[in-house]
């Protein structure tokens, strides 16, 4: 099943009506990449902060749901963010092939220029979230 994803900047208090959007990215400054699903933040979280995939994994549950159905809001870790926001054009590329070649991301071949630009976007959002002193989550919901 395919899983549409929006990476979503806004504040803390901000997450009960981000779950309650039908089109985030619309409403708040975000990106949407469809497939980016709990198991690959936490593949790109134990990547850059060196965190056991485990560990990570378990930050990723919903934070909250507006059914069983979905969506579902996730919140990317600071640590997390922090470690995005570093990085550059190089590290970007670096990484995104990393990346690529992982488990969670060779399993549906994504080609590495497309995880690449995904993180320069998802990079991208962490740098304006820091400097915003906002968070930066995840909207989940089933493609049907």
């Amino acid at each position: 099943m395919s899983m549409l994803t929006n990476f979503i900047i806004a504040d803390l208090e901000e997450v009960d009506a981000i779950c309650e959007s039908s089109s985030p990215t619309q409403e708040w400054r975000g990106v949407e990449l469809r497939n980016f699903v709990p198991a690959k933040i936490a593949t790109l979280d134990s990547m850059l902060t060196g965190e056991f995939f485990g560990d990570t994994l378990s930050q990723y549950e919903s934070l909250y749901s507006a059914s069983d159905d979905g969506p579902w809001i996730v919140a990317l870790s600071q640590p997390l963010i922090e470690k995005l926001a570093l990085l550059d054009e190089e590290a970007v590329e670096q990484v995104g092939e990393e990346l690529a070649a992982s488990e969670e991301f060779e399993r549906e071949e994504w080609p590495v220029d497309e995880v690449q630009a995904a993180l320069a976007e998802i990079a991208s959002l962490a740098s304006i979230t820091i400097a915003q002193e906002k968070a930066l989550f995840v909207w989940m919901m089933p493609d049907r």
